[in-house]
């Protein structure tokens, strides 16, 4: 974190297990480096099994991240409403699939079940990104 009045940088930390994050600010402000930043922070820290993002782009793809690491996430741009329908109709199914699991393994969050449970049956985060509404 900058902190320019105090001449210090910090690290940002932030837990995505405590909920949503939203990133605002006004153009040139670095909402899209902190977004790819946390993306690719992200992709280091976790297995590809592990790591699901769907980012919606509606600024049309200015979000740039490297192809080598494509297997985590798939964009998204404003013609894609098919395809965007289609990924809403998933996380829906996926959001009541795992309330249900959650509910059978009388787990709270998806680290908790994931702790519980056997390897073949751990869960992957999947984040969603909406960028530039």
């Amino acid at each position: 974190m900058d902190d320019p009045s105090h001449q210090k940088q910090e690290p940002l930390m932030y837990d995505l297990e405590k909920g949503n994050l939203l990133v605002v600010g006004s153009t040139g402000s670095g909402r899209t480096t902190l977004i790819q930043t946390i993306v690719l922070s992200l992709v280091r820290s976790c297995p590809p099994d592990m790591l699901v993002f769907h980012i919606i782009d509606f600024a049309g793809h200015k979000l740039r991240l490297p192809s080598r690491i494509s297997t985590f996430w798939r964009i998204y741009e404003p013609a894609d409403s098919d395809r965007i329908h289609k990924l809403l109709s998933f996380l829906k199914g996926t959001l009541e699939e795992r309330r249900r699991l959650f509910l059978e393994a009388r787990s709270l969050n998806l680290a908790s079940y994931n702790r519980s449970c056997v390897e073949e049956t751990v869960l992957p985060t999947v984040l969603v990104v909406i960028k530039q509404l």
